[in-house]
């Protein structure tokens, strides 16, 4: 998938920068002020960051700015709204770019979403919302077939779970990721487009594995 071109480097750039700037919008945390969660205040901390006194309003943290802290203090309806927002900003930039230019441009827009999930442009987060959700919608661009497949391994595994939390979590978000590997393989015939596909994956972990400490 090599960018050989000047013209080429251009798209590839223009379309990172593409990824970045939507993967920068924090769309889970808009939805969950929305639902009424407050902001710094209910957090414990005044307008300027230094303590203070709380809000009665729950509000998600820096570290779960994402859908999955909208559903657990706003409830199933608020958060499949952050969820939704969540996947577009991985599905709209590399839908964009892939079918404007190329494969390895909505590529390339993927890796930007996620940059800009991870170290967004906008606002004081420390990450901007969920990473596995914007992977899932920009694996989901890049092959919609094994992107739907391997959403439904990944709704099994957690639908047969009998906890919730983040083991559940982690566990269905492995077994999709390699149930969509698999299936990319198979339908794109691509090792190369599937180890680009590995290096999202890769920078997501590394994100996840930042903001849980």
């Amino acid at each position: 998938m090599g960018w050989v071109t000047a013209a080429g480097v251009v798209v590839g750039v223009a379309s990172l920068l593409l990824g970045y700037v939507i993967g920068s919008l924090p769309l889970s945390m808009l939805v969950g002020r929305m639902a009424g969660l407050g902001g710094d205040d209910a957090a414990g901390r005044g307008a300027d960051g230094a303590p203070g006194a709380a809000s009665a309003t729950p509000s998600p943290s820096s570290r779960e700015a994402g859908a999955a802290a909208v559903w657990r203090l706003a409830g199933p309806g608020w958060g499949f709204l952050a969820v939704v927002a969540d996947l577009a900003r991985g599905v709209l930039p590399v839908a964009l770019a892939a079918a404007t230019f190329s494969w390895a441009a909505g590529w390339a827009a993927g890796f930007g979403a996620l940059l800009g999930t991870a170290w967004p442009a906008l606002g004081r987060l420390r990450s901007g919302g969920s990473s596995v959700i914007v992977l899932a919608g920009a694996l989901f661009a890049l092959e919609p077939a094994a992107g739907l497949l391997a959403a439904a391994v990944a709704a099994a595994v957690a639908g047969g779970a009998r906890t919730t939390g983040r083991s559940v979590a982690a566990r269905a978000a492995t077994a999709g990721i390699g149930a969509y590997a698999a299936l990319f393989l198979l339908l794109e015939l691509d090792p190369v487009r599937l180890a680009a596909v590995a290096v999202l994956d890769l920078l997501t972990a590394v994100n996840v594995a930042r903001t849980a400490r």
